[in-house]
């Protein structure tokens, strides 16, 4: 028994040294990013807050903007390009359908004059 409760007695030991332990891990974490800021902070004091090298300390520096009518006008631009290739290739079919259309034409005249001479032509029908 008495091994059994000195077994316990290091386990509830163990335990406690754990919480102190994670207790001190959290604090360390703490003051690490507390100086992580002071360390960014100074830098961006130091450098100057549109300094490139300020990414080096992972710090986004402040950088000129691009105008937003510039780039709704790059896409407007890019819309219309589109368009046009689209109705290109609609007046592509469209001329092919037409010459397919003409074809048809041209071969049912050929068609209504052939019936018409054979219609006239009593050789046709045996008639001389």
């Amino acid at each position: 028994m008495a091994v059994a409760e000195e077994a316990k007695g290091r386990q509830e030991g163990a335990k406690g040294d754990r919480q102190l332990a994670t207790q001190q891990v959290k604090t360390a974490l703490a003051r690490a990013k507390d100086a992580v800021i002071q360390i960014q902070k100074a830098a961006v004091f130091k450098l100057g807050p549109r300094n490139e090298k300020l990414a080096s300390f992972l710090v986004a520096p402040l950088r000129e903007r691009g105008s937003r009518a510039a780039a709704r006008l790059k896409k407007q631009v890019e819309e219309l390009r589109k368009q046009d290739a689209a109705l290109i290739k609609k007046e592509v079919e469209l001329v092919r359908r037409k010459q397919a259309t003409e074809a048809l034409r041209e071969e049912v005249e050929l068609l209504r004059k052939n019936m018409d001479q054979t219609a006239v032509d009593p050789a046709v029908f045996g008639i001389s």
